[in-house]
């Protein structure tokens, strides 16, 4: 089979160094996450935001297809050996990701003291340093207050662990047939995790790779390198049709249906992940239309490129705020309002001064030129 399938039309509609709706729907990721979370601290929220849960898979997707983009332009790449690759996109990875999140820790840590409980018991520390909160959670069986959400980059952290040895090392037709028994084992996984009562295994790494997989096959399937002979039209024609599937049930909240509850443990997150992907997709190639140029606004993008001090800041400004009196008035609306402002400051200040001057530094660790992709990765 003919795995070198080019795009179905290979003139960009947008840079192909940049693409600020991207940038726009991480924003909009992050708002899903933070109004959904939002809902414990203001109950009237609850029967509104159940849709917000799946501001998480929309990163996981994004994540895995732009650096499925960056990955696969390394495998192309003929400078370099495979080890020079592998340590370029590890230390641009440790210097994106590393230095705002070990100095969370240590400022959550040194607040302790003064009365802060985050960690509770203090070992939990450990764990968020290791990137293994979500084991963690599956092993106390129970969520962690304000670190809670840290599970998710434990899960991000693995996937940039061992994403780059099996696109750089494996033959993308055979990662393709990967991929595929992958999320067919993941259906048949999750089944017996709804049946076995244990709602927390779905938070380990190995049952949110169907997102982030999906995420990389979108990025083949853009970049010419070719998934399983899937081309543009034809992954657009699934995602409409996942779309339409996943539509219904996310609308209808967390109804305790039935139907709602195979969805969600069997086929629903593939549908969902692919019907996420056909999105990246689509804002990657300029036609959005409306959605397109909403997500463009300056606006909108600016708070995409703080949006992972947004998404790492928020939960402690949610438990924090609930905790002050004056706020809980108004069924708790306040609560919300007044901890998004102090997420965007403290995260427009952590960008300012600490994310985007050691970002600066990735500059001495250069893709190659064939590489094409800058989106803040």
């Amino acid at each position: 089979m003919n795995t070198l399938i080019k795009p179905s039309d290979p003139r960009p509609a947008v840079s192909a160094g940049h693409n600020a709706a991207l940038d726009g729907l991480r924003f909009l990721a992050f708002l899903s996450v933070f109004v959904y979370h939002s809902q414990y601290q203001a109950p009237f929220l609850v029967r509104w935001v159940q849709w917000g849960k799946y501001g998480v898979p929309l990163f996981f997707v994004l994540s895995g297809f732009l650096i499925g983009r960056i990955l696969l332009g390394l495998k192309n790449d003929s400078h370099g050996t495979l080890n020079q690759r592998l340590r370029i996109f590890y230390i641009r990875r440790a210097l994106r990701i590393f230095p705002v999140y070990y100095a969370l820790l240590a400022v959550l840590a040194l607040s302790r003291p003064f009365g802060f409980a985050w960690f509770d018991p203090p070992q939990t520390l450990l764990w968020h340093a290791l990137y293994l909160t979500n084991v963690y959670v599956d092993l106390k069986q129970a969520w962690i207050g304000g670190a809670s959400h840290l599970w998710s980059l434990s899960v991000e952290e693995h996937f940039y662990l061992l994403a780059p040895l099996a696109i750089l090392t494996v033959p993308t037709e055979r990662l393709a047939k990967g991929f595929v028994w992958l999320w067919i084992a993941l259906a048949i996984a999750r089944v017996f995790c709804w049946r076995s009562g244990d709602e927390f295994l779905q938070y380990l790494s190995p049952m949110q790779f169907d997102y982030l997989t999906v995420g990389v096959a979108a990025a083949m399937v853009e970049t010419g390198a070719g998934f399983l002979g899937v081309r543009n039209d034809l992954l657009k024609r699934a995602a409409l049709i996942s779309g339409g599937v996943c539509i219904p049930v996310i609308l209808l909240g967390g109804a305790p249906m039935a139907a709602a509850q195979i969805f969600s443990a069997a086929a629903g997150q593939w549908l969902l992940a692919v019907a996420f992907a056909g999105l990246v997709l689509t804002l990657w190639r300029g036609r959005g239309g409306s959605l397109q140029r909403l997500l463009s606004h300056p606006a909108p993008v600016h708070l995409g490129r703080i949006s992972y001090g947004l998404y790492l800041f928020h939960n402690f400004f949610l438990v924090s705020c609930a905790t002050v009196p004056a706020l809980r008035a108004f069924h708790g609306a306040l609560i919300p309002a007044a901890a998004l402002a102090l997420t965007y400051a403290s995260a427009a200040v952590s960008w300012r001064f600490l994310e985007a001057p050691i970002n600066d530094l990735k500059r001495r660790f250069p893709y190659a030129a064939s590489i094409g992709t800058r989106q803040s990765r």
